[in-house]
């Protein structure tokens, strides 16, 4: 840690500006209402003395402002369709971010028709890493979570326990504002409320983590990014007794920039289940099961933040405080019929859950003459202390003969905590090479205490079963460098670098004293290189060598006993996976269309896949290390405003999966050839309405031992903008055909099991958002 602090204190003492005291200022213009970006604006800079010059916007709204003296400005912002904007006494010290700025736009009354200033609206928009996903500009997203943000997202999905898969891979590193985190374990906490952007890397270069074997999600949450005191609120209601609620306030000037937050969720999902199970034998057995679910919680959050500009220096503190609560209960029946007869099980099982997470980050930023040039350290610590309750009523029916019931119970207190040390610096050589270069350390540990215990009926006392109560610990620290070299041409660009890191996992199973330790270090070399063809179209590709470690889950030996007929447990023996990546793209601008087409290979190598063996009729089910398997896709992403009043967003996938499990069993070698796509159509109406529909199609796709079910969905929305666009009012219906389900089919030699699971999918929401 001492040596850690070293490198930071270094790098902040060893870079410095030199030069003539001048400054740049930049910004980002959006439409009030949508908040979509508005190009071609003109920004004119007057002093006291007159006109000083200015620039345009570029198809994004983005615009800089640059070489600016020390002193106090005006900032006029013109553009057809709009009212004129002024930004006045802008004191201009630093170089400075004018964050997002609103523009109203104008409207003209002609024979009762309102015409207005036509905004390119773009919920998804291509970048050369992958894409950037604009929450608030998808109506569907109103009144839900993170994890309903990404179910609407190209190329992701999303199963019935919030797993998330990109591109048919379900490990991928999820970060919150571009770091390691806990509380990305409950994404479903996260309103969607409160997320500005979704940026999706799916090839990640050296500056990125290379534990990512599917890609890099980064959950960038709001903040104040506006000069002045601004606010916002939403609430929601919905079928069932859903609702949350959200507020968000920031005041920002030149000096300071502070902002907060309170959000509150209470989300309901019933559910019900099957299973059907064959197995085959000297003995052969057939299971039947349905159970039904009740599921509800209570989450809050609070989020507070800050900035301090001093000179070219900026110091940040971000921090999230939640709390969950959550009550289940779970009634399930088993109909077993074998050579010895036929017995029904009724189980029902009540789960109480408390839990308290916490993100906080403190952030230096330097600024530099060059604004290529950057440095940037973050010290940021995470953790959720989590505290479940179990009990479980079990009876057993041999014909018409009810026997004595067994009643369990169990405790469950599990700690999670990631620390993080990171420096990164970014150095110009000129402006078209640079050297980006870094060093990272994450400490992460996962402490799991589970205590079980059995009623004893003739006492009516409670016996601890030693076999099962366990304590499991997980411990990992990664020590990771990097540097990557990226320079450009008139047509032609390329970034190659390489990224060192060092692996220490040890794990502790209590109960035996089973300790495993793992030390292991890597480099991960990757390539990125880009061509031109012409203004409209360019070609990309790109390499990376990654790696997938088992975490604590996985490595948990503890089993879940919510089904004593499907018992699933980690495997404290796993090894990591390594993954090659590679990609081959276009990205062809026609027009308002922007068409992005990659082929894509996936090779991996100890592909960790599920593993379910029948003993006595019961399934055990654990992660397993199998020899490979790849992916060899196609992707296919069209972003398109086609009018003023239709946009158009599309993502289609195909890709042909192989696994090869047969270092376990010669029957886990399984293919198969897989699709999905995701189109959302959104419309501008008379009157300031939005229509907006919302289709999802997910293709059967393989494990090593089975294959999953389609999934398919469509989802429709309206929504108002009121008080001259200060409010709005939404309403959402999902899954209007309540087609949405989980499952699939898994098989064996000895057996072949069906499951299937439906979530109370359809859903209607009705919410109010309005600024302050």
């Amino acid at each position: 840690m001492q040596s850690n602090l070293l490198i930071f204190l270094a790098l902040l003492c060893g870079f410095s500006a030199k030069g003539q005291e001048v400054f740049s200022v930049k910004g980002k213009l959006t439409e009030q209402t949508t908040q979509n970006p508005v190009p071609f604006a003109n920004i004119a800079v007057y002093t006291e003395k007159g006109l000083n010059g200015g620039v345009s916007s570029d198809l994004d709204g983005n615009f800089t402002i640059l070489k600016l003296a020390p002193g106090t400005y005006t900032f006029e912002i013109q553009v057809i369709g709009y009212q004129t904007k002024k930004l006045s006494n802008v004191n201009v010290q630093r170089n400075m971010d004018l964050g997002a700025i609103n523009l109203l736009e104008s409207t003209t009354v002609l024979n009762e028709i309102v015409v207005k200033g036509e905004a390119i609206r773009k919920p998804v928009e291509i970048t050369a890493e992958g894409m950037t996903i604009n929450p608030n500009q998808n109506i569907s997203n109103t009144g839900g979570s993170a994890l309903d943000v990404l179910r609407n997202t190209p190329s992701i999905n999303v199963d019935a326990e919030g797993g998330i898969s990109l591109r048919g891979s379900n490990s991928t590193n999820i970060l919150i504002n571009g770091r390691n985190s806990s509380i990305s374990a409950n994404l479903d906490q996260i309103p969607a409320s409160a997320i500005k952007s979704i940026k999706i890397v799916n090839n990640p270069g050296a500056k990125y983590d290379a534990d990512a074997k599917g890609g890099i999600i980064n959950i960038e949450l709001k903040k104040g990014d506006d000069l002045g005191t601004h606010g916002n609120a939403e609430f929601t209601m919905g079928t069932a007794g859903r609702y949350n609620g959200a507020i968000q306030l920031s005041h920002q000037t030149v000096k300071y920039n502070i902002y907060g937050g309170y959000d509150i969720q209470r989300p309901i999902r019933p559910s019900v289940s099957s299973i059907f199970r064959q197995s085959f034998g000297e003995n052969p057995q057939t299971l039947r099961q349905n159970a039904t679910f009740d599921r509800s919680s209570l989450n809050q959050n609070i989020k507070l933040g800050g900035d301090y500009f001093l000179g070219k220096n900026q110091f940040t503190y971000e921090g999230v405080f939640g709390n969950g609560k959550d009550d289940d209960t779970e009634n399930r029946i088993s109909n077993i019929v074998d050579n010895d007869g036929e017995e029904n099980i009724l189980r029902n099982n009540r789960e109480t859950e408390n839990g308290f997470s916490y993100d906080n980050a403190l952030i230096y930023e330097r600024s530099f003459e060059n604004e290529e040039q950057s440095l940037k350290i973050v010290a940021s610590n995470s953790g959720r202390d989590n505290t479940e309750k179990q009990m479980v009523e079990t009876d057993r029916m041999n014909g018409n003969v009810l026997e004595e019931g067994i009643d369990q119970r169990s405790a469950t207190r599990e700690v999670r905590n990631i620390s993080v040390l990171q420096a990164d610096y970014v150095h110009p050589f000129n402006n078209n090479n640079k050297l980006e270069t870094g060093y990272k350390t994450v400490f992460r540990m996962f402490d799991n205490d589970f205590n079980f215990e059995n009623l004893d009926n003739t006492s009516g006392n409670w016996i601890e079963d030693n076999t099962v109560s366990n304590r499991f610990k997980y411990q990992e620290v990664v020590y990771a460098a990097y540097a990557s070299y990226s320079q450009k041409f008139e047509r032609f660009s390329f970034a190659v670098g390489s990224r060192m890191e060092m692996t220490n996992i040890q794990t502790r199973l209590f109960n035996n004293n089973q300790r495993n330790k793992q030390q292991y270090a890597n480099f991960f070399p990757s390539a990125n290189f880009q061509y031109k063809l012409n203004k409209k179209q360019e070609l990309r590709f790109t390499y990376s060598k990654r790696i997938d470690r088992p975490g604590g889950w996985r490595l948990n030996p503890f089993p879940d006993i919510a089904d004593s007929l499907n018992i699933r447990t980690g495997n404290p023996e796993l090894r990591p996976e390594y993954i090659q990546s590679f990609e081959l793209g276009q990205h062809l601008t026609l027009g308002r269309i922007d068409l992005t087409t990659t082929v894509f290979y996936r090779y991996t190598t100890g592909i960790i896949d599920y593993i379910v063996r029948l003993e006595d009729g019961i399934a055990y089910g654990r992660p397993e290390n199998l020899n490979d398997g790849y992916d060899l896709g196609f992707e296919f992403i069209a972003v398109s405003p086609l009018t003023s009043w239709l946009s158009l967003n599309v993502g289609y996938s195909l890709f042909q999966r192989n696994v090869d499990g047969s270092n376990v069993s010669a029957e886990f070698v399984n293919s198969n050839l897989a699709w999905n796509t995701k189109a959302v159509a959104d419309f501008l109406l008379p009157a300031s309405f939005k229509f907006q529909i919302t289709g999802n199609y997910e293709s059967p796709e393989i494990e090593a031992q089975g294959t999953d079910v389609a999934r398919y969905n469509v989802d429709l929305s309206m929504s108002k903008s009121i008080k001259d666009g200060k409010a709005k009012i939404s309403i959402s219906a999902r899954d209007v055909f309540n087609t949405l389900r989980y499952g699939g089919t898994s098989f064996a030699d000895s057996f072949r099991q069906e499951r299937f699971v439906k979530p109370q999918s359809r859903i209607f929401l009705v919410s109010l958002g309005f600024k302050i």
